[in-house]
């Protein structure tokens, strides 16, 4: 993903080529609850994967989203909003031009792993150049409570 402008907000990392910006960390909010908005490119997928820390709410903001949770897949449009629940596997891959989204989880803690796996992306208008290791993301994923249970969802 190539933004139009430079990255002004210091609190985004670029996630692979997603740019994710964390708009609440839960050091504000006791540990409650966390807010991070993601930019994501046409075709970004993670591989299915289970939280045990936390729900996850997906808002779609733009774009369409392909979700797959408990065996069902479905599109996810502007304005909908997908729960997650601790201990559901799940997976989504944007199936529009880009998508953008705010993720919620509760308890906070999830944001962390964004800021210590991302790359800094103020003053950058691209993603760094890198390739997906699942190796690297099994390793974080034990680090924060969740485990990655199956491949990426595929166009």
């Amino acid at each position: 993903m190539v933004m139009d402008e430079t990255v002004a907000d210091e609190s985004a990392v670029w996630f692979g080529d997603a740019l994710m910006t964390v708009r609440v960390d839960g050091g504000v909010t006791g540990g409650s609850v966390s807010v991070v908005e993601a930019r994501l490119p046409a075709g970004y997928s993670t591989p299915a994967h289970t939280h045990f820390r936390e729900d996850e709410i997906f808002v779609v903001l733009e774009g369409r989203i392909r979700c797959r949770q408990e065996g069902h897949e479905f599109v996810a449009g502007p304005g909908d909003v997908v729960h997650r629940p601790l201990g559901q596997p799940h997976a989504y891959r944007v199936e529009s031009d880009g998508a953008r989204a705010l993720l919620v989880f509760a308890p906070a803690g999830h944001e962390r792993f964004y800021l210590e796996a991302g790359v800094p992306a103020y003053g950058t208008s691209e993603p760094p150049v890198a390739e997906y290791s699942a190796e690297e993301a099994a390793a974080m994923a034990e680090r924060f409570g969740y485990e990655v249970v199956g491949p990426r969802l595929e166009a």
